[in-house]
């Protein structure tokens, strides 16, 4: 009996250091998880607000280039404008002759946005929910899905780069006034390829070929065949469009006002003011702007503007004499 006890003695000492050794050893791990949990969500929080700060400067960076690539595309496409500008120094005042008519319907206004290239105009343009006229760059290098865009819409127009007088950064393959008829047709064949279902062209710059007769019977004849109708942009008060345009019996169309010749949003809903009062004198009005942030903004803000005359797409002026 004593032998027993003596051994039960010394199996429960063992047991006890046996349980109080596996005991450190849980607590050294339990020490050594805490400590390195908060290590570890130390260095986490660190390296998250390292990264975070690398995220954010990154994020400024991307919006700096963003302004500068949009800085930059405001200048270069204001192109148009600035042909218009030059060449109308010969006139102290735009004066437009409007033939008062009788019309019974609500007068008719054709708002056509020049210059479109890229998917964000066409989305800004669209959440605009009005009927509004895009005109597309055919594609190069720098735009080239402007045909894809322009699947999307019923009815658009096509913004021909022709010679310009002033203007010393043209479009890539613009027309010349030397352009032979060949090289015309060629351009107009192509063009035609890449938009099946466009009816209409208005010009980008084009004071030079607009105001060369014979340029612009070449043209003319050539988007004839190709079943296409042009708009003069009037860049020029000395455009011929309309005397070639007589010899083939084709109505002329032309803009009427330019909205966006200052990126002002006062400015533009002026002229939109101005557009609205001709479409109450004659019928119908067509205004040309382009799609910059500023123009955006006013078309967005001019409901009131714009309620006393029908916004129309081109082809339904052709219904008005």
């Amino acid at each position: 009996m004593t032998k027993r006890k003596k051994r039960t003695k010394k199996s429960s000492k063992k047991s006890q250091k046996k349980l109080l050794f596996i005991f450190l050893i849980a607590l050294v791990v339990i020490a050594s998880g805490i400590s390195g949990y908060v290590f570890f969500k130390k260095g986490y929080e660190k390296g998250y607000q390292k990264a975070s700060l690398i995220a954010q400067n990154k994020i400024k960076q991307i919006k700096k280039e963003e302004k500068k690539a949009l800085q930059k595309h405001l200048k270069e496409y204001m192109s148009e404008i600035k042909d218009y500008m030059h060449n109308k120094i010969k006139e102290t005042k735009e004066k437009i002759i409007i033939q008062k008519k009788k019309y019974d319907k609500k007068p008719k206004l054709a708002i056509i946005i020049d210059d479109v290239a890229f998917k964000y105009q066409v989305d800004e343009l669209k959440s605009l929910n009005i009927p509004i006229n895009l005109s597309f760059f055919p594609p190069n290098k720098r735009h080239p899905n402007t045909p894809i865009y322009a699947k999307n819409f019923k009815i658009y127009m096509i913004h021909l780069p022709l010679e310009a007088k002033n203007f010393k950064t043209p479009e890539p393959f613009t027309l010349n006034i030397n352009s032979s008829q060949e090289e015309i047709e060629n351009r107009i064949r192509k063009i035609r390829e890449w938009f099946p279902n466009a009816k209409y062209i208005n010009n980008h710059t084009g004071s030079a070929f607009t105001s060369n007769y014979e340029a612009m019977d070449r043209l003319i004849n050539v988007l004839n065949r190709y079943q296409f109708r042009f708009l003069d942009s009037r860049t020029t008060p000395d455009t011929k469009v309309a005397e070639v345009e007589k010899k083939y019996g084709i109505k002329y169309l032309a803009r009427d006002i330019f909205l966006d010749n200052e990126q002002n949003v006062k400015y533009i809903k002026n002229q939109l003011k101005k557009a609205v009062a001709i479409a109450k004198k004659r019928g119908f009005a067509i205004a040309i702007g382009h799609p910059h942030p500023k123009t955006i903004e006013a078309l967005r803000e001019s409901k009131d503007i714009l309620k006393d005359v029908k916004l129309v797409y081109i082809n339904e002026l052709d219904k008005v004499n």
